[in-house]
Order: structure tokens, then C-alpha cells, then sequence
């Protein structure tokens, strides 16, 4: 029997797509182009085959970073408590927003702290850290009434770090919210939002890797064709 690893990995990992409620929504979400949220929930499909296997080591990263923290506290017992993937709930007129915050610390003054675990390739190109992480991170805050948040970013390769401390902000806050209308108007109403990222010279290069890069194209193309 010939055994085609390479294929055994590609298909072990991979997940069958997500049919998404639309009255749910995910804090991991926050950042993300309002025109690939809308596809993924009215035509989910599964991520491209490379991106699944880049997903799943930054989780297996993850989890060595939670078992570090849990055989820290049993010998060192700085902190008072710790919870991992600690579910989150923020309810919204017509809908909920949901996660899972990664660490949270509880402190022995009660004090809340959340830590936001991120995997990366080179840490060295990174100076602070990304709005989308920090919008996540946000939300998990006020999803259980914390002040403090830690985003880590970790080297996979070394498991080197680089962390940034940020602050409750209810400004911030707001505006990820009306985000979140937004997208929740565009799907009640099966409107298609526009294709922000393509216009945006920072995150365009996130449509080379998007799994609705050909839907969204043939959309630009034609609102292209009707303003001219």
C-alpha cells in the first residue's frame, strides 16, 4: 500500500466549511473585509489548503504557550485564577457577538486580564500590533468586563515574543459595533457591501489569498462596467 503523506496532512486537517448563523457573529471576525464576511455567510466554503495548515500550527503554538502559562501558576501561583478559551457572550439588538478569549487571568485583587495569543513567522517585523487583533481583543474586554488586554505575538519557529498592553477604550469599541451593523443590514437585506480591502492599498494584499477572490472580481468588474 503506497501512503501519499503529503496528502493524508492536507486532507487530516482540514474542516468542513462553517454554515454560519446569521444572528451570531465572531469577535475573531472583527477586522475582516465586510465583503468576504457576507460571502462566508451565505456561501461558506473551506479555507485553501495551505492557509488550514499555517492555521493549525499557530494553534498547536497556542497550546504550548497555555501549558506553559497552567505549569507556571501550579509552581510559581501568581495568579489567583486562569481560564483558557473562555466563552463570551455580547448580546445586540438582532444579534449576539461570541469567542473565545485565548488566557484570561484573574489577579488575587480580581482584577481581569486578557491575554490574545497570535502566531507569526518573523516577530521582528512587528512594532505594535494589528487593529483587527486589537478590535478582537476589545471585545473580549467587554465581553467579560475587563480593562486589560496583552496581545502576544509568537515566532513559531522559536517561540520568541513580542507583547503590546492595551486599554478598554468604549470609542474603539463603538465603532467595531457599527461595523457589526453594518454587516448585519447588508445580510437582512442580501446586499452585497463593497469590496473594501481591493481599495485599500494596506490590505489589498489580503484579496491574493481570499478563498471568494473570483466571486468578488467578477463583482468589482461589473460595478466597474455600470459606473462607466
Amino acid at each position: 500500500m503506497e501512503i501519499d503523506v503529503d496528502k493524508v496532512i492536507k486532507k487530516g486537517i482540514g474542516r468542513i466549511p462553517l454554515v454560519r448563523d446569521k444572528s451570531v457573529f465572531s469577535a475573531s471576525d472583527a477586522g475582516q473585509c465586510l465583503r468576504y464576511l457576507y460571502y462566508s455567510y451565505k456561501f461558506p466554503k473551506e479555507e485553501k489548503e495551505e492557509k488550514l495548515k499555517i492555521y493549525a500550527l499557530g494553534n498547536k503554538v497556542h497550546d504550548l504557550v497555555k501549558e506553559a502559562f497552567a505549569n507556571y501558576n501550579k509552581i510559581y501561583g501568581d495568579f489567583k485564577e486562569l481560564y483558557f478559551e473562555y466563552p463570551l457572550e455580547i448580546s445586540l439588538n438582532s444579534y449576539k457577538i461570541k469567542g473565545r478569549a485565548d488566557i484570561v487571568i484573574k489577579t488575587f485583587s480580581n482584577e481581569l486580564i486578557i491575554i490574545e495569543l497570535k502566531s507569526s513567522s518573523d516577530i521582528s517585523k512587528i512594532s505594535e500590533p494589528e487593529e483587527s487583533h486589537i478590535w478582537q481583543t476589545m471585545l473580549y474586554m467587554k465581553g467579560i468586563n475587563a480593562n486589560k488586554g496583552i496581545i502576544v505575538y509568537i515566532e513559531k519557529s522559536n517561540l520568541k515574543i513580542k507583547q503590546f498592553s492595551v486599554s478598554f477604550n468604549e470609542t474603539i469599541y463603538e465603532n467595531i459595533v457599527k461595523r457589526y451593523e453594518k454587516l448585519n443590514s447588508y445580510l437582512m437585506e442580501e446586499k452585497l457591501p463593497p469590496a473594501e480591502f481591493y481599495f485599500d492599498n494596506e490590505k489589498s494584499w489580503m484579496c491574493k489569498t481570499c478563498i471568494y477572490r473570483e466571486e468578488c472580481f467578477s463583482e468589482i468588474a461589473i460595478e466597474q462596467v455600470k459606473l462607466n
